[in-house]
């Protein structure tokens, strides 16, 4: 079982305050057998106080509304975040905005393929300035000139690259997704499983949450047929 894998099911079991035994694991072909074993390991609680992600939505819906000044009757479970998280400066926005909330979110992911390129060009400006170090120590001084160019290059890119993270989680594009990602990361916060339980429904949605971001996948592909083993290469 790899790393990643391991990591899923500790959250799995994390956000679910279950434990997933190994014999059982080994049966579980599919993620909708995966949500039925769930199903099972938690019972059914009387939701006296409502459902958690209402909860959660409403905390959304106000922090939305006291940062922006959106009119309550267009933010619903469906509203795209890009309706009212600019563009510019969207990180110092997403920063207050989860400050606002007094909970964990997901972070901003970088846009497009500027993670590859930051790659490509710390590597690249790595290779220069060892390569240039190489001359100086046989006695050729002008590699000393590329050499802190390079460094200069790396620092720069390491202080703006944290910046070009602005591209909102695929889980996360929608209100009603961002409320099942902080359900499953902040679950000791609210006390899971006290005061609020989830309805079949929602934790299907955190459970496909949970999935979709270690994987890496849309969260849309994440369906109750699809198998671990032959669709999603675990």
């Amino acid at each position: 079982m790899g790393l990643d894998i391991t990591e899923m099911i500790m959250e799995i079991e994390e956000t679910f305050n279950i434990r997933i035994e190994d014999r059982d694991a080994e049966r579980i072909r599919t993620v909708g057998e995966l949500h039925a074993y769930l199903l099972t390991k938690t019972s059914p609680r009387q939701r006296v106080e409502g459902c958690l992600s209402s909860h959660l939505f409403y905390r959304f819906r106000r922090a939305i509304q006291e940062q922006y000044g959106m009119p309550r009757q267009l933010i619903t479970p469906n509203t795209p975040l890009n309706a009212f998280l600019p563009e510019t400066d969207r990180r110092e926005h997403w920063e207050r905005f989860t400050q606002r909330t007094g909970l964990q979110l997901p972070s901003l992911k970088y846009a497009g393929k500027s993670e590859q390129v930051g790659c490509v060009l710390f590597l690249g400006l790595s290779g220069v300035t060892f390569g240039s170090f190489s001359l100086v120590f046989k006695g050729h001084y002008l590699g000393l000139l590329p050499a802190l160019a390079s460094i200069l290059g790396m620092f720069v890119i390491g202080i703006t690259w944290g910046r070009l993270r602005t591209a909102i989680p695929e889980e996360c594009r929608t209100l009603r997704g961002l409320t099942m990602r902080a359900i499953a990361m902040n679950t000791y916060q609210f006390a899971f499983g006290q005061q609020s339980s989830l309805t079949d429904n929602e934790s299907w949605e955190v459970l496909r949450g949970i999935i979709a971001e270690h994987l890496d996948v849309n969260p849309d592909r994440i369906t109750p047929e699809l198998s671990f083993v032959e669709d999603l290469g675990i």
